[in-house]
């Protein structure tokens, strides 16, 4: 999915958050077992990555095969939605690719399919409704290739590669409606079908793979948090146990197959969910390597009139798997926040764009800085 849609519900909620019941000890003990050898005492910091050839906030971002890194797109201007910016680390270089997306589609979800091409689906046209068209992009050639489109119109759309590697696209806002129908894309024919439908309408998606195949949908709606539970061997979904209260959404797999969020763990084999506190530091998180977690920026508020304002925040905290608590480690170069952090192969990780506060424009503006974090 679009990762404007995760950053920004990151970004929304710099609040503190409760701390829940243990619901598995005996499966978190075997976790803590298991990375005591290999979690590193904390520690790592942050060196400058230069920057993107355009600022980007809410930028959809993925490792490519070869080890580069795509930051597609961006929420804050046509220039940066019709582009993106390609990271080599070995040269450390950024490379601009231009003319990505010419109708000017924003809003839309990414994935990277199996072949390498980047599947671009849904989305709104500047000044349209939205759209169910779809494209492939090609980074290594930079071109942008139609291809057939969904069967509904879909904005800020659930996107997901499944393990057979088809692409699952579910939900999202269609002209005033939430669609809980869900469709298929295979590479192989560059066609979609439809699958089974979510179990509700929902409005906002996390989603993460887990280690059966099955895709674990963090879903929001009116009432409150729910999950769905999509098995591709059937095509159904189902409803799960709801999450706890004040949970951040889901972002990777832990090695022992764990579901990470911010301040969540779940159990597929369970279907439990723990909760722990979380960090201060939320303007975006990722899963390293070693299992921990990393959390970089976020948001304050500082009183000013007529308004409060919101600056940016350049602390960083690493989530320890033994312990279930996060420890400030060395602060960012540039406070920022709702940017993107990928893990590369190296186990470094990326961290590029989002939005810091400007004293001049007394606001948050976009940015085109990036940097590592080396553990």
């Amino acid at each position: 999915m679009n990762s404007y849609y995760i950053s920004r519900k990151l970004h929304e909620m710099n609040r503190p958050l409760r701390t829940g019941l243990l619901l598995r000890s005996a499966g978190l003990g075997a976790l803590a077992l298991a990375m005591t050898a290999t979690v590193p005492t904390l520690a790592g910091g942050f060196s400058n990555a230069g920057k993107m050839n355009l600022a980007r906030s809410g930028q959809a971002a993925m490792l490519l095969a070869d080890g580069q890194v795509l930051e597609l797109g961006g929420n804050n201007s046509l220039a940066a939605e019709q582009s993106a910016d390609l990271y080599n680390p070995a040269t450390g270089k950024w490379t601009l690719i231009g003319n990505i997306n010419p109708r000017g589609i924003f809003g839309y979800s990414a994935v990277l399919l199996p072949d390498r091409e980047v599947l671009v689906a849904g989305g709104r046209a500047l000044g349209g409704p939205m759209t169910n068209s779809a494209a492939l992009f090609n980074p290594s050639t930079g071109t942008w290739t139609p291809t057939t489109s969904m069967s509904t119109a879909r904005e800020g759309c659930l996107l997901i590669l499944l393990s057979n590697g088809k692409a699952l696209a579910a939900g999202g806002d269609t002209n005033f409606s939430e669609p809980s129908t869900a469709e298929l894309y295979d590479p192989a024919t560059r066609t979609w079908t439809p699958t089974g439908s979510m179990t509700g309408s929902f409005n906002g998606y996390t989603a993460i793979l887990l280690g059966g195949g099955e895709v674990l949908a963090l879903v929001a709606e009116v009432s409150g948090g729910a999950t769905d539970l999509y098995d591709p061997a059937t095509g159904s979904w189902t409803a799960n146990p709801p999450p706890p209260p004040a949970l951040s959404g889901l972002v990777g797999l832990l090695p022992d197959g764990l579901a990470w969020g911010a301040d969540i763990l779940y159990d597929a084999s369970t279907a439990q969910w723990t909760t722990f506190a979380g960090p201060s530091s939320r303007g975006g998180v990722c899963v390293l390597a070693t299992g921990q977690g990393l959390a970089a920026g976020g948001t304050f508020e500082v009183k000013a009139r007529p308004y409060p304002i919101e600056e940016t925040l350049k602390s960083a905290e690493l989530w320890d798997p033994r312990t279930l608590a996060w420890t400030s480690i060395a602060n960012l170069n540039v406070s920022r926040t709702g940017q993107s952090m990928t893990l590369l192969l190296n186990g470094q990780v990326l961290l590029a764009g989002g939005e810091s506060f400007d004293k001049s424009a007394g606001a948050l503006v976009p940015i085109a800085s990036a940097e590592l974090y080396t553990p």
